[in-house]
């Protein structure tokens, strides 16, 4: 994982797993965190205490579309939330993807790299607001 600054370039690596998040994880950078961290650091702590590894890609998938989990936001009143949520299931060649309160769209990926065209032409959800 690499976190970038334009000031400096720092990579994180862990042979399990590891979590992207809003907030610079390595000590060195942590000084070019924004003010407020609560929101960041309470996914973070959430994704680490969740037992991904133990889940298959499709669990971990819905684990974060959920709405009762820190990892789902609606505060788009604040410029802020989920909008999307993504995942390549490297071993099927299959991409899942999803807007809030929407249908899942899967894409047999390889087949669509060999010509056949997605029947979808549009996601479609709503956003809730609060």
């Amino acid at each position: 994982m690499v976190e970038e600054s334009p000031f400096d370039i720092k990579v994180r690596e862990n042979k399990k797993m590891l979590f992207c998040t809003n907030h610079f994880q390595r000590e060195e950078m942590s000084q070019l965190n924004r003010e407020h961290l609560e929101g960041t650091q309470g996914r973070l702590s959430y994704l680490t205490q969740s037992n991904l590894e133990n889940k298959n890609v499709r669990q971990a998938f819905y684990t974060f579309r959920d709405a009762s989990t820190p990892l789902y936001n609606e505060a788009y009143n604040e410029f802020f939330g989920t909008l999307h949520t993504f995942t390549y299931i490297f071993e099927e060649h299959k991409i899942l993807t999803a807007i809030p309160n929407g249908e899942v769209l899967e894409i047999d990926f390889k087949k669509w790299l060999k010509g056949t065209n997605l029947l979808e032409n549009e996601l479609t959800g709503y956003l809730n607001y609060s």
